[in-house]
């Protein structure tokens, strides 16, 4: 049976990308798709189509023995996913374990990922995805 709906679509992609599985994930993006790093990374840019895309997860590689991401929370708004998720990661050169949690802004189109976003701040992510919260009603 196939995926139906854009969260069970995502929540698909990240097991198979915690797999290594990144022809699975892109296979299920648009010929457009686009990524954003978080604006506070340095260097922060966006990977623009499929081949930049892969590039881009694939680099997680060089610096991470091992590195999941663990949907915690998936919240939906129109063809929008807000998803917080909890990041493990062994560092390749230390070995060090690292934490973190990221919210991820997914947008959709025709059954298909089409854009992606990062954050640090779930504030800034609802309004990304069009959420209304509490401190901005709108």
């Amino acid at each position: 049976m196939g995926v139906t709906t854009n969260r069970e679509l995502a929540k698909r992609g990240y097991e198979r990308f915690n797999r290594g599985d990144l022809d699975f994930v892109l296979d299920q993006c648009s010929d457009d798709i686009s990524w954003e790093d978080a604006a506070e990374m340095p260097d922060a840019r966006v990977y623009s189509g499929p081949d930049e895309v892969r590039s881009f997860l694939a680099s997680f590689d060089r610096h991470w023995e091992e590195l999941i991401f663990e949907p915690e929370e998936i919240v939906e708004s129109g063809d929008s996913l807000l998803i917080l998720c909890r990041v493990v990661g062994k560092g390749k050169a230390s070995g060090a374990t690292v934490e973190q949690r990221v919210i991820h802004v997914w947008d959709f189109a025709d059954g298909r990922a089409q854009r992606a976003r990062t954050f640090f701040d779930r504030e800034r992510a609802e309004r990304a995805a069009g959420i209304r919260t509490m401190a901005d009603p709108r």
